[in-house]
């Protein structure tokens, strides 16, 4: 069982050791971190039920993921050679995009609903 707590402890600290890294190192990251600080009190505002809340909380943090996921990619790929190369530009774009893909969704989520919000207010 300690062998167990041991891992599970590494893994939390190696965990915690990369969030810490690329808060302080990814400007991206940086962002994407003070929009998530400042849009999750407005969610108890925007949204009127724990699904709508659930959405809103979920599209913000998907973003931080995908981000995660392609500073996770970027790092790897200029680990393995920093020379131009058509495949590593390709792994770096698809990674961006799934960064983009992220912040459409998310954008559309709290455009929608910040629209409900004023046009039910305005009621």
């Amino acid at each position: 069982m300690k062998k167990y707590i041991n891992k599970l402890y590494s893994a939390t600290t190696n965990s915690i050791n990369g969030l810490s890294f690329v808060a302080r190192k990814e400007f991206a990251i940086q962002c994407e971190l003070v929009s998530f600080v400042i849009l999750t009190p407005l969610i108890f505002i925007v949204a009127t039920d724990a699904l709508h809340r659930s959405l809103l909380l979920g599209s913000l943090v998907l973003v931080i993921i995908c981000e995660l996921f392609n500073t996770a990619i970027e790092t790897a790929v200029d680990r393995i050679s920093l020379e131009q190369h058509p495949l590593s530009k390709q792994s770096k774009d698809i990674a961006s995009s799934a960064v983009l893909v992220a912040l459409l969704f998310a954008s559309i989520i709290w455009g929608w609903s910040i629209f409900e919000y004023f046009l039910d207010f305005e009621m």
